[in-house]
This record gives structure tokens, C-alpha cells and sequence, in this order.
């Protein structure tokens, strides 16, 4: 049994399609929209990544600078104990 299609185009298939296309359409562009908006979120969250980063970089010279700071003045403090340390055992060679 064959089917026969009816090729005639009546007005609530017109009415019907252009509801379809326009729906479409809104679909799209409020897509789009919701995509400037991401696009506007990440580029401040890459700023602020930017920010954190290049605050992080000085505040680990600051540290790494205290750190030598700390590390050159422990070597002074070993190396003045360490000659009182020696005068003291001089002294107690000496007194013997």
C-alpha cells in the first residue's frame, strides 16, 4: 500500500515552521549571550589569576631574601661561638 504525501503548503504549516525558525533563533542568540558572558568571567578571573601570580613572585623574593638574611646570619653566630668554643678549650689545655 503506497503512501500518498500531500505537497500542498497550507498557512498553519507556514505559521508553524516560522514559530520553529523563530524559537530556533532565540535559542541561538541567547546562547550567545550567556557565551559573552562566560568570555567576560574568564577574562577577570585571568586577571586576577595575573595579579596572584605576580603578587606571589615578589612575596617569595621577599622570602627568599630573609631567608639568605637568616641562613648569613646564622653562619656569623656558629662561627663566634664556634672561636669561643676553641678559646675555651686553649684556656683548659693550657691550665692543666
Amino acid at each position: 500500500m503506497p503512501v500518498k504525501l500531500d505537497t500542498t503548503v497550507t498557512v498553519m504549516d507556514m505559521v508553524a515552521i516560522t514559530g520553529v525558525v523563530i524559537s530556533g533563533l532565540f535559542f541561538v542568540f541567547g546562547y550567545g549571550g550567556d557565551i559573552e558572558t562566560n568570555t567576560k568571567e574568564i577574562e577577570h578571573v585571568q586577571a586576577d589569576i595575573a595579579r596572584i601570580e605576580s603578587d606571589s613572585d615578589v612575596h617569595e623574593e621577599k622570602m627568599v631574601n630573609l631567608l639568605e638574611s637568616v641562613r648569613e646570619d646564622a653562619k656569623d653566630n656558629f662561627e663566634k661561638v664556634d672561636g669561643k668554643l676553641d678559646k675555651l678549650i686553649e684556656r683548659e689545655l693550657n691550665g692543666r
